[in-house]
């Protein structure tokens, strides 16, 4: 019996020892890998990457004063976080009565500066036939979603404009990073993050009609975001009671005073003469 319990606990203190020692490591991993919110930053417009055909391109032409753009930051060998990651994103844009490059834009730059343009065009063809699945009727994604590679100091310096931390893990050869979608706004200003793993449909609608400044949606849907403010706490958006008791009150003077406008209006009624 004594036997028994020396062991067991030997055996704790080993599994407690390796437990502890993969905490650190992966502790290790996630350092300097935050995303640090650099909200109203501009991104460097001429930085140059490589489109899908390898030719050279300048960040200034998607960030063109057009339509806004959502910026991921991934890699086509990632071993799972990059998938999950766009593959949500996909699923969620489906669910949507816009479609990219008629509305918004999608910007996926490699983190690996290894990774070709060729590799970079295979990844593209995945996501967008699954976005252009027959049975959601989305059409002409292609030329709105660019998947970007470049050298290291360029996507450092993107990375960098927009708070994205993440690290190169030499002993693996992937990178470790965070899910983040990042709304830039047409002119490429930073205007809101969304965690890509916890992101709802409604929030990349509102997002996206946020950082186009007035450039998407119908004039109801713009007036429909403006009852919104987003809650950096629950990182969504949520309903302004404020906004909508401000609302509320401006549509009852409107309606008080088209009253009072018939009212002046309504002809008097004609005084019928003593004794007729």
């Amino acid at each position: 019996m004594r036997l028994f319990s020396h062991t067991l606990l030997a055996s704790l203190i080993f599994v407690g020892g390796v437990c502890s020692q993969i905490a650190t490591e992966r502790f290790d991993e996630l350092e300097g890998v935050e995303v640090t919110e650099k909200l109203g930053d501009q991104v460097p417009l001429e930085l140059t990457f490589r489109g899908e055909n390898g030719e050279p391109v300048q960040l200034s032409r998607y960030l063109d004063g057009t339509l806004p753009v959502i910026l991921t930051m991934n890699y086509s060998d990632c071993p799972l976080l990059c998938s999950l990651q766009i593959t949500r994103l996909v699923e969620d844009l489906r669910g949507l009565s816009w479609s990219i490059g008629k509305e918004f834009r999608i910007l996926t730059v490699s983190l690996d500066p290894k990774e070709s343009p060729k590799t970079a065009a295979k990844t593209k063809a995945k996501y967008i036939a699954m976005y252009e699945d027959a049975k959601f009727g989305k059409k002409g994604a292609a030329a709105g979603w660019s998947f970007l590679t470049g050298k290291e100091e360029d996507i450092q310096a993107l990375a960098s404009s927009v708070g994205f931390g993440y690290r190169y893990l030499p002993e693996t050869g992937d990178y470790t990073h965070k899910a983040v979608n990042i709304l830039l706004s047409p002119e490429g200003k930073v205007t809101r993050y969304l965690e890509a793993l916890q992101v709802l449909p409604k929030d990349l609608r509102l997002a996206l009609i946020e950082a186009g400044d007035g450039k998407v949606g119908s004039y109801a849907e713009i007036f429909f975001q403006s009852c919104f403010y987003y809650d950096p706490d629950s990182k969504s958006y949520a309903l302004s009671a404020f906004r909508l008791m401000q609302i509320g009150g401006a549509g009852f003077i409107v309606l008080m005073a088209i009253g009072f406008f018939f009212l002046r209006r309504k002809p008097k009624p004609t005084p019928v003469p003593v004794g007729a």
